[in-house]
């Protein structure tokens, strides 16, 4: 049985250890948190969220700065998921938490009513969701929400806008909103997923699916995330390598095309 004694024993060793070092690394790299700061962790019940949540309490305690840290949930209404597990686990680790609603019928009905033929279900879920999550987090004063998107979401997310779109476009770790009322952070931009499912294991912190209807998801992450995994088992350096071709400063910009000139 998983006890929070447990989980910060955990992150003093093992998988837990490295995740923290590589989400502090982060923070320094991207200057992800600063003194005074008010964040909002988005956590959805899944290990990649919780486990965040984890490593930037524990930091918090460490950091040469002082932020705050409360967690939110949109609430989905889908069946399947528990949202009093959820409740109860942020009780007994002593984390403010809040129930965000998404209209009367929740995430379910908003995108019963959007989805068109060919949409995806799973990206207009997190569009809607991270709407839901701003207009919440700046409006009760956060300056910064923390979603919990991991090393292999940020080079699905640029193979996939760069093989079906066209586009050489990913995440960024530390992003201002168009709107300039706030700053969304990735502090898991340097951990790949599998540390998280070894850290998420060894402490059984309680994991949910969200319940989705949905069960075929994004296709097409799927078949990247498989390629990935088969092209990692030849050559295990090559989502490092992918993340870092991310990096501004390594973009060359004179060995691109230019239709415009």
């Amino acid at each position: 049985m998983h006890t929070p004694a447990l989980i910060q024993q955990e992150l003093t060793r093992g998988s837990g250890r490295k995740i923290v070092k590589k989400v502090g690394q982060a923070i320094g790299d991207f200057q992800l948190t600063a003194d005074g700061d008010k964040i909002l962790v988005a956590v959805s019940g899944g290990k990649d969220s919780l486990t965040m949540l984890h490593v930037l309490r524990r930091l918090q305690v460490k950091a040469p700065v002082k932020y705050h840290l409360e967690a939110a949930y949109v609430d989905n209404k889908f069946e399947e998921f528990d949202r009093e597990r959820l409740v109860n686990y942020m009780a007994r680790i002593d984390i403010p938490f809040h129930i965000i609603p998404a209209g009367d019928g929740g995430i379910n009905e908003i995108i019963i009513q959007a989805l068109q033929p060919g949409d995806c279900p799973c990206s207009l879920c997190s569009r809607v969701r991270r709407g839901v999550l701003y207009d919440f987090a700046w409006k009760r004063g956060f300056n910064k929400l923390a979603l919990g998107h991991h090393m292999d979401d940020f080079v699905e997310t640029l193979l996939l806008n760069l093989f079906f779109i066209g586009q050489i476009k990913g995440m960024s770790a530390n992003l201002l909103c168009d709107d300039g009322k706030g700053r969304v952070i990735r502090p898991l931009v340097y951990v790949p997923e599998e540390l998280i499912v070894k850290f998420a294991y060894k402490t059984k912190i309680p994991v949910q699916s969200c319940g989705c209807p949905y069960s075929q998801g994004d296709l097409k992450r799927k078949m990247l995330k498989t390629l990935l995994e088969n092209l990692h088992q030849k050559y295990p350096g090559i989502k490092n390598s992918i993340l870092s071709a991310m990096d501004t400063e390594r973009v060359n910009r004179r060995h691109l095309l230019n239709l415009k000139s």
